[in-house]
């Protein structure tokens, strides 16, 4: 910040000291001159201070134009490296993803095994008390253990073949 306010005040500074040059080179010798001859005289004089300025003016855009190069480098080296890492983060973000899937995945894996387990665990618990159950006769105790076996057997077919599917394959 500062340094920009040091080039402002030195650029003010030249301005003012040119301005004044040009004030007292301009209007100095029609005080002085009194002959219009001498006045043509001294005003060609000026001739190569003119090609001096038109010169430094010359120089002044070269350095601006060098100057301009040198910040659309520095700008294209930027914007590459902006372009890099948008690239890695693009693809840390299609990882991130990826993950995030296949943890989804496992969840859902995860939620219906417990759900398989659930459900044998209620049919072991219905079976128990059908076969603890002394109001019905042997027979239709059994009868009706049978057919929650079954059951449970459905479920346990469901969940082997849920862990088969989640085992990779060699």
């Amino acid at each position: 910040m500062q340094d920009i306010q040091m080039k402002r005040k030195t650029i003010t500074l030249i301005f003012i000291v040119v301005v004044i040059l040009w004030i007292v080179l301009g209007f100095g010798p029609v005080l002085v001159l009194k002959q219009w001859s001498h006045r043509g005289t001294y005003g060609d004089m000026f001739g190569s201070v003119n090609a001096l300025f038109s010169g430094l003016a010359l120089g002044g855009v070269i350095v601006a134009i060098l100057l301009q190069s040198k910040e659309l480098s520095l700008q294209r080296q930027e914007l590459e490296m902006t372009r890099k890492e948008l690239k890695r983060s693009a693809l840390a973000h299609e990882e991130s993803a990826d993950e995030l899937s296949k943890q989804v995945a496992t969840m859902r894996h995860s939620t219906t095994l417990m759900a398989y387990s659930q459900l044998i665990g209620e049919c072991d618990r219905r079976i128990r008390e059908i076969l603890e159950d002394q109001n019905l006769s042997v027979s239709g105790r059994e009868t009706r253990a049978d057919r929650i076996r079954e059951e449970r057997e459905q479920y346990l077919v469901g969940t082997r073949e849920m862990l088969d599917n989640l085992t990779p394959k060699s």
